[in-house]
């Protein structure tokens, strides 16, 4: 079942036209999507970095997730994430008004900081009568205007090339950003007056706060209130896809914190050139080390991540800063400066160390209820991909006991590890049943076999694969042996 594009009312299966607005139905290829979040390393989509393993609601940066640009000003990132829709219908006109940001959701907690910032008011939205709708931030003096429609959980905002779901709960209005909920309430004034200026924190907080000229460099150490180590290794000059200078710079990242989690997601990057943020390349997964940037690390497990920008490989000097997402420069900060030039080139390879026998996965059931589910893992077979690569092909049962048809792809999550990172998704050589199953809704009461494929990272360690929940730590998982 889909949405209307027009106004955002449910679509019975197979209709041709909207039953609320009367505006024809535009078909939507499966197909494409899944094919879409494969190349991009996501098993689900870019709001999917949540549940057992992972903090619920990681940043984008899809480790399974989403493989996608880095945005670096906060208003371009919320509209660049997708949301997740809730079930329940509201009245979109309780959305019309003034609102601001008032708090954070976490792990399924409410914080009132971001980035080391209190949260209220670091953000607005304005839902006008007349079918417009703007957002603000402190963090930029750019305010982004479009249009709002209806949906079945809210409303969505849009400009014709973004849409943004926003879901009303509560009483307040809720964007999903890769990992988390920024929650809004309704506030006084418009977005004309904000409760903080907008743009006034475009120069400080979080990783944007770069060291003054002149400060010693501390190219590693702990971040995120001791949550992850880091160590700037290295940078390159390099070309991309398109031709253009790129600047790859080098960091190891160690996960102490007791969840999976990925670089891309809970740490903040920031690099700048002759007083500018240079802006990441669209392509953060060219090299492997960009791959690891993007995938879930398990507990303890360290990793070398490329993080690539565009760059003036004729300008001056580049600075380049971490910090922790979530708690911004109070949480410790690692830095350093380039010279174009005189950069150090790429460190070398740092190899996984094997895991012969997993652990995190072993204290799970293979199967059991997941919210209004019940799922197993029930096999795993090897497989090559369409590159030739050895793969490894997922089987997992599948019955929907909610009252509503959903696909497994739409209700949880999917990831498979080795040697303590989260493996891509691929497309085999051959797809099979299964695989197209695993986008195709299931009515209520009915249960499918379905599979995912993964491109494997070695032929001989286990390899662990779970399914989780959206929004809590229930999972179910199986470790198995590489053969063949």
């Amino acid at each position: 079942m889909g949405y209307c594009t027009e106004c955002g009312a449910r679509l019975p299966e197979d209709a041709s036209f909207c039953t609320s607005c009367g505006a024809p139905v535009r078909p939507a290829s499966r197909d494409g999507a899944r094919e879409e979040d494969r190349r991009s390393g996501a098993a689900a989509p870019p709001h999917s970095d949540m549940g057992y393993g992972s903090r619920p609601g990681a940043k984008k940066k899809n480790g399974d997730g989403k493989i996608a640009a880095i945005v670096i000003t906060v208003v371009v990132i919320l509209f660049a994430a997708a949301g997740y829709l809730l079930d329940k219908a509201v009245d979109s006109s309780d959305c019309r008004g003034y609102w601001e940001s008032s708090a954070v959701e976490v792990n399924g907690a409410e914080k009132d900081s971001y980035l080391g910032n209190d949260i209220n008011g670091l953000f607005g939205i304005e839902v006008s009568k007349d079918g417009t709708a703007s957002m603000g931030s402190a963090f930029t003096t750019e305010v982004y205007s479009g249009s709002w429609r209806r949906s079945g959980s809210g409303i969505v905002i849009y400009d014709g090339d973004e849409e943004i779901p926003v879901t009303k709960k509560d009483g307040k209005l809720r964007i999903y950003y890769d990992g988390l909920y920024i929650i809004y309430s309704r506030a006084t004034g418009n977005m004309d007056h904000p409760s903080v200026a907008h743009g006034s924190l475009a120069d400080g907080g979080g990783a944007r706060a770069l060291p003054s000229p002149g400060e010693e460099d501390t190219a590693s150490g702990a971040v995120g209130a001791g949550s992850y180590s880091v160590a700037i290794t290295g940078a390159q000059a390099a070309k991309n896809a398109e031709g253009d200078d790129t600047l790859r710079i080098y960091f190891t990242y160690t996960n102490h914190s007791e969840y999976s989690q990925s670089a891309w997601d809970t740490l903040e990057l920031a690099a700048e050139q002759n007083g500018k943020t240079l802006e990441p390349d669209d392509a953060q997964e060219t090299t492997d080390e960009g791959v690891m940037l993007l995938s879930r690390v398990r507990p303890e497990v360290t990793v070398q991540c490329c993080y690539t920008v565009d760059f003036d490989p004729n300008g001056g000097e580049v600075g380049f800063a971490i910090v922790g997402w979530d708690s911004g420069t109070d949480g410790g900060r690692v830095h350093t400066s380039f010279t174009p030039g005189q950069l150090p080139g790429a460190p070398q390879k740092l190899e996984l160390k094997p895991v012969a026998e997993p652990k995190w996965t072993a204290a799970l059931p293979a199967e059991g209820a997941i919210d209004d589910y019940e799922v197993s893992v029930t096999g795993a077979e090897r497989v090559t991909d369409e590159d030739g690569e050895a793969a490894v092909r997922i089987l997992y049962r599948f019955e929907n006991n909610s009252g509503k048809e959903i696909s497994m792809d739409e209700a949880l999550r999917v990831w498979t590890y080795q040697d303590g990172v989260s493996l891509q998704t691929v497309d085999p050589a051959e797809s099979c049943e299964s695989d197209d199953a695993y986008t195709m809704p299931v009515e209520p009461g009915a249960n499918r076999i379905v599979s995912c494929v993964f491109r494997l990272r070695n032929s001989s360690s286990q390899i662990e694969a779970e399914v989780e929940t959206v929004e809590s730590y229930d999972a179910v998982g199986q470790t198995y042996a590489v053969k063949g």
